[in-house]
């Protein structure tokens, strides 16, 4: 268990947030005043889920499993500002297969092929300077395995969040759409 400090004011705060996310509205976002605590990483978190949840990533695991089992791999790395790996998805390592101590103390740059390493390094000096992720959604590919992914910037300024995706792209795997209906069907009606 962990226990948090933190004013009356803030902890209210949090807490309406958290109410409005459940009713969904996605448009209450808790201002960050750097304090740099504990409890910033929290409201950073619920801002993260509530931007995810308005960008539809979240969204479709609640209101369309099937739409949202398109994703065969979501995985989410905590990076800090220099890009060392602070944190990653318990699964992450068993699906790299790698040891879960050999992501300690490297940048995630080193697991990026070095071809795709400026790419990235652009993608991340845009969402710096305009607070926003392009529209497009990049790929990369990390340990020889390729993935679709998406940066969030954390409001305290002590680094990002890092969602990693990969999407099914063969048609056999999608809903099958809507299909006129048949001239039987049709008859017998």
């Amino acid at each position: 268990m962990k226990n948090f400090t933190c004013s009356l004011e803030r902890w209210r705060n949090y807490n309406e947030s958290m109410l409005e996310l459940a009713k969904g509205n996605l448009s209450k976002k808790l201002i960050l005043s750097n304090l740099n605590d504990d409890f910033e990483g929290l409201e950073a978190l619920l801002n993260w889920i509530n931007d995810e949840w308005r960008q539809r990533v979240l969204h479709m695991t609640f209101t369309k499993p099937s739409e949202s089992q398109k994703f065969v791999n979501h995985f989410e790395i905590i990076l800090d500002n220099e890009l060392y790996i602070k944190d990653t998805d318990e699964l992450f390592p068993q699906f790299m297969n790698i040891d879960d101590d050999l992501t300690d103390g490297h940048k995630i740059t080193d697991f990026i092929r070095a071809s795709e390493q400026k790419a990235f390094s652009e993608y991340l000096n845009y969402l710096r300077t305009n607070g926003t992720a392009a529209i497009e959604t990049p790929s990369i590919t990390v340990l020889n395995v390729p993935f679709l992914y998406s940066i969030k910037k954390l409001g305290s300024k002590r680094g990002y969040i890092l969602n990693l995706f990969q999407i099914h792209l063969d048609k056999k795997y999608f809903r099958k759409g809507i299909r006129p209906e048949s001239a039987e069907i049709v008859k017998l009606e």
